[in-house]
C-alpha cells in the first residue's frame, strides 16, 4: 500500500534545485548563527545532514566552515560524527 509519503532526498541531485542556491544558504545560515552542530543546521534547512555534506565537506577543503569539536546540545547522543559537529 501506497501511503503517498515523500522521502526525504539523500542527494543533491535528488532536490532538483541548483547546488549553489543549496551552498549559499548553508554559508548564510551559518554566518548569522556564527557556530552551529550538524543537526542545528538541518533542522534550520530542512534537508538531511547526508544531503549537505558534500557541500560542508567541500567548505571545508576550501576553508570556508571549519568543525570545532563535538557540540555540547543535548539529545545527539547516537547520531552519527558529522552530525554531532559543530561548525563555525
Amino acid at each position: 500500500m501506497v501511503t503517498g509519503a515523500i522521502e526525504a532526498p539523500r542527494r543533491l541531485e535528488d532536490l532538483h534545485v541548483r547546488r549553489d542556491l543549496v551552498a549559499s544558504l548553508l554559508l548564510r545560515t551559518l554566518a548569522f548563527a556564527d557556530q552551529l552542530s550538524g543537526a542545528a543546521i538541518e533542522s534550520r534547512l530542512g534537508l538531511p545532514f547526508e544531503t549537505l555534506q558534500p557541500i560542508i565537506e567541500e567548505f571545508q577543503k576550501a576553508q570556508l566552515m571549519d568543525t570545532m569539536g563535538f557540540s555540547n546540545e543535548p539529545g545527539l547522543e547516537g547520531r552519527p560524527i558529522p552530525v554531532r559537529m559543530s561548525y563555525t
